[in-house]
């Protein structure tokens, strides 16, 4: 049996030219399949092969409402879209928010506020270390870039702290390490202050101790409150 026979047909079933135009089709329709399969897992471009990992995020919200964090917990999901996401939330830690205030002087003051939060927060996403943007909860994320953590019950907006692929041993550990850092470079700035000051405040002279009035007392002549002469006279 020939493969073509003498009306052109491929194997006697099609014409040679409709058998070349399905296989451009085919190729055309498996290059759009595979980019689109390719940018639905991974959006920065990088190969659908490569496997996703998971990725902890440290969040810091500053100088936020009490309720913010007691209105967060493990295992909630993060919204984006008006839909759940892959993303949730692995540990929250909250203190009294740190602010830096100045004293009658001008000097830098680390105090405490007496009614808002700072709040530390650990979210979890599956992500391709590959991909040249991470994306978590839907939202591009970097060191130092705002990150918006919305559930269906909270919205508030923090900082990107830290990005990696272990979960972090002991978040709070973290936080004091930084509050201990803060408070030594406050203190480090006020003694510079405090030396800076003394060594442009000038000298004072000493001062000469005030030499004692000499009193003269007459054991002969005394004179009254009213100026009459009360003492003896001898002629």
């Amino acid at each position: 049996m020939k493969i073509i026979d003498g009306k052109g047909k491929f194997l006697g079933i099609i014409n040679l030219i409709d058998l070349l135009v399905l296989i451009i089709v085919a190729v055309l329709v498996i290059a759009v399949g595979y980019r689109l399969v390719s940018a639905r897992m991974n959006a920065g471009g990088g190969s659908p092969l490569d496997e996703e990992k998971d990725v902890y995020v440290t969040l810091y919200a500053s100088l936020v409402v009490p309720e913010v964090a007691q209105s967060l917990h493990p295992g909630d999901k993060l919204v984006a879209n008006n839909a759940f996401t892959d993303a949730e939330i692995v540990s929250i830690s909250r203190k009294k928010a740190d602010y830096v205030s100045a004293d009658k002087d001008g000097n830098p003051v680390l105090s405490q506020h007496p009614l808002w939060d700072d709040v530390r927060i650990v979210i979890k996403d599956k992500v391709n270390p590959a991909s040249v943007i991470l994306k978590v909860a839907n939202q591009e994320c970097r060191v130092g870039n705002p990150f918006i953590v919305k559930t269906p019950t909270v919205e508030t907006n923090c900082r990107v702290r830290s990005i990696s692929y272990e979960e972090p041993e002991n978040p709070a550990m973290t936080m004091e390490d930084k509050e201990k850092e803060i408070e030594k470079n406050i203190e480090e700035a006020q003694a510079q202050a405090d030396a800076a000051e003394k060594e442009a405040a000038p000298q004072a002279e000493p001062q000469q101790e005030e030499q004692p009035q000499q009193q003269w007392q007459s054991d002969e002549q005394d004179w009254s409150s009213e100026g009459e002469w009360q003492g003896e006279q001898e002629w």
